[in-house]
């Protein structure tokens, strides 16, 4: 977690500082993978101001810059990831014929580090829909 965060290390109070993260992402149903792309990226999120000074000011007595946390974030927080209803949706597609979601969703996956046209699709869960169940099996 302390390199999903910039950290090249860990401590007591680094962890304390993912917990309070994990907390407010929890609290606020902050997306987990586009929360932390929008810290790599320097983005505002309102609900974590208070929380991103604590992590600037850890940043900072650990002897690291914000912009080099920032680098190390970029290899390691993924623009997308293989969201279920996406994979759902490109094999039933693929079930009745039509590989193309599953060649776009393969395609965008090949390079999950890079924001593109092509991850752009498939970034955001989709809008409107409840949340996504799996059962143990699938």
């Amino acid at each position: 977690m302390a390199n999903k965060l910039g950290f090249e290390q860990t401590n007591e109070r680094i962890q304390q500082l993912a917990q309070q993260l994990l907390q407010t992402m929890t609290e606020e149903r902050l997306d987990y993978t586009n929360t932390f792309r929008q810290l790599t990226n320097g983005e505002d999120i309102a609900a974590l101001s208070a929380w991103k000074q604590k992590w600037a000011n850890e940043l900072a007595e650990n002897g690291q810059s914000k912009e080099a946390a920032q680098q190390m974030m970029q290899t390691v927080n993924p623009v997308i990831i293989p969201r279920n209803y996406y994979v759902e949706q490109a094999i039933q597609d693929a079930e009745a014929g039509d590989f193309t979601l599953v060649e776009l969703l393969l395609a965008a996956l090949k390079k999950p580090y890079e924001q593109t046209a092509l991850t752009e699709r498939y970034m955001h869960p989709p809008i409107g829909r409840k949340p996504y169940v799996t059962y143990c099996g699938t």
